[in-house]
């Protein structure tokens, strides 16, 4: 019996509903391993009828004899597995050279140790705290390492679908014209720059708080950039697009999208310090959290007012408007009423309310920082009765009797 692979010619999901037949064709799927244009995480689901359906690829042995072998290290080289194979939370475990694998799952395993040339459908190596580099050769269509320390990735991986790398704090760069449809290297803080021809289609580089610089040549086509909370970030590069999606929020020092910059539905950039668009976006709509706004809104918020917001009838809007104009600013020439006030080390302290017409009241705290004299207004839920109480909140106490710091610099 030949080894079981979908025809590229019908869609992934019509396979897992049972419209059409699966192909037996092995010159197309060496290694047994499914491959699809429209391939997504249904692959996972797909696996696991693949590895129950009673019917073994040639060649293959389940998951559960491989198992046994490899845990009494007697497996093979060259074994071939069908299913899903789990050696999660093992430790030392040695997997025998020329492995190829439909599922398999190493979550949390202490020092792994992985064959070169591993071919998977999907290799979860999530949580594996002593993983800091792959071997070479390695060929899959998912690949997730979240939370592992590994440093870098070998120039010949081939990762086709998805490679989530989120929380990988040690990861510093990515290899030169690495190419897979969706990337996450969203929490990755000693992440500096991406690589040269970068080709991909989801890119979520969220909180990479180092990342600055862009390749030269690389694309981000089709799917969607999120990007939000990058401080070290002051641009993003002409080459991006065609692409539906950008998320640039609270990336604060973002002054620059160069011209050429292709995004086909919107773009939001609160919290950053854009003061306008290239014209290559003049046709894309801007958002600032998720709520659309006009160009006046987002790069004038100086002329907006106080009556405009308290006028302005769409809570979404009126809120992304307060947003806009800032707290201190709008609560300043809004004349809130004083509910508290007391002194603490940076000085005066207020409790401002506002009542809101058609929505919750907004409540806020003024202090002042001891270090530098800078005053902060600060939003707290609108059940808040005290400065004290407030401040308790927002340092993550319920009970305001509880906090109680030394120094607050």
């Amino acid at each position: 019996m030949s080894c079981i692979s979908a025809d590229a010619s019908f869609p992934l999901r019509d396979l897992l509903k049972g419209k059409v037949t699966c192909k037996l064709n092995s010159e197309e799927n060496e290694g047994g391993i499914v491959s699809s244009s429209e391939f997504d995480y249904e692959y996972d689901q797909f696996m696991l009828r693949l590895a129950q359906s009673g019917i073994p690829p040639e060649g293959k042995i389940a998951s559960d004899d491989a198992r046994k072998l490899i845990l009494k290290g007697t497996a093979p080289a060259g074994l071939r597995v069908a299913g899903k194979l789990d050696l999660s939370n093992t430790v030392c475990l040695e997997l025998p050279d020329g492995l190829q694998v439909d599922y398999l799952v190493m979550r949390n395993c202490k020092f792994p140790n992985l064959p070169q040339g591993l071919r998977a459908g999907v290799l979860d190596l999530t949580g594996c705290s002593q993983l800091e580099s792959l071997p070479s050769g390695i060929t899959c269509n998912i690949l997730e390492m979240a939370g592992t320390p590994i440093t870098c990735l070998p120039h010949d991986l081939r990762v086709k679908n998805r490679i989530n790398l989120r929380a990988s704090s040690s990861l510093t760069s990515l290899p030169h014209g690495f190419n897979c449809a969706t990337i996450s290297l969203r929490d990755c803080p000693n992440i500096r720059s991406l690589p040269e021809l970068i080709d991909v289609n989801y890119l979520d580089v969220s909180n990479c708080t180092s990342l600055e610089e862009w390749p030269k040549h690389g694309r981000v086509r089709f799917g969607w950039l999120t990007a939000r909370g990058c401080p070290a970030l002051r641009y993003l590069p002409g080459w991006i697009g065609p692409i539906p999606e950008v998320d640039v929020i609270d990336c604060q020092n973002l002054v620059k999208i160069e011209e050429g910059a292709n995004v086909t539905s919107w773009i939001d950039i609160a919290g950053t310090a854009l003061r306008s668009l290239p014209d290559s976006l003049n046709g894309t709509q801007i958002r600032w959290r998720r709520v659309p706004v006009t160009k006046k809104m987002a790069f004038e918020p100086e002329t907006i007012s106080v009556t405009e917001v308290l006028d302005t009838g769409n809570l979404a809007l009126r809120r992304a408007l307060i947003d806009r104009m800032g707290y201190e600013r709008f609560l300043r020439e809004a004349e809130p009423e004083v509910l508290d006030k007391d002194h603490d080390g940076g000085g005066e302290r207020l409790l401002l309310r506002l009542r809101m017409r058609g929505d919750e009241n907004l409540v806020c705290v003024k202090v002042v920082c001891p270090s530098t004299g800078h005053n902060y207004v600060l939003r707290v839920p609108p059940y808040m009765e005290s400065c004290r109480q407030s401040v308790a909140w927002i340092a993550g106490f319920t009970n305001p009797n509880d906090y109680m710091p030394l120094k607050e610099t």
